[in-house]
This record gives structure tokens, C-alpha cells and sequence, in this order.
């Protein structure tokens, strides 16, 4: 979740993922239904925070030279609604993450 409030989904991968997109929509769609329900409410998750109305964002997260070249191609066949940030990770590092990269 955001500061604001916003639901954010994170796909987490080590490795090239092919299917990483079609996860991550997977995920938004079940998300995006459980929001428009009120389910998050109504089962106390969050409890005192406000949820925006918004569909939930989607961060694609992976070692930054290993996405696979289809990821970009099929995030384009998506809804226009499934706002998705790619988060490429520094490989090897030994003192912890670092993103390399953020389109």
C-alpha cells in the first residue's frame, strides 16, 4: 500500500519471468475485485486506513537484466487500467538490494 492509501501489488521474481506479467494481472484483477467489494473492510485488513477507490498499482520486480523480452510486449495487451512500474534489482549484490533501474 502507498503512503496515500493506494493498494500496490508487488510480483517478485530471481530469475527470467516469462509469465511475470500475466501473474501480476492475475493478481490485479483478483485484488482490484476483493477492493470494489469492500472485502478489505468488511474483514478488517487495514484497519483505520482509508483505500483508494483506484484499482491497485503493480510493480514488476526482478534482477534488472533478466526480464524477459516478452514482458514488454504482453504489458502492452493489458487493461490500460493496470498501471505497472518495472523495478529492475543490481544482481550480486552482497550488501542488499539496490534498483538499477525503474521504468
Amino acid at each position: 500500500m502507498t503512503c496515500s492509501g493506494r493498494l500496490a501489488i508487488l510480483e517478485l521474481k530471481a530469475s527470467e519471468p516469462i509469465h511475470l506479467p500475466l501473474q501480476a494481472s492475475r493478481y490485479w484483477l483478483r485484488i482490484r475485485r476483493h477492493l470494489e467489494q469492500c472485502d478489505f473492510d468488511r474483514y478488517g485488513y487495514f484497519p483505520g486506513i482509508e483505500l483508494w477507490a483506484a484499482p491497485p498499482l503493480v510493480y514488476l520486480v526482478a534482477p534488472a537484466l533478466r526480464f524477459h523480452p516478452s514482458t514488454y510486449i504482453l504489458l502492452r495487451f493489458l487493461s490500460p487500467e493496470l498501471e505497472n512500474t518495472r523495478v529492475g534489482l543490481a544482481e550480486g549484490e552482497r550488501r542488499g538490494l539496490r534498483v538499477v533501474m525503474r521504468q
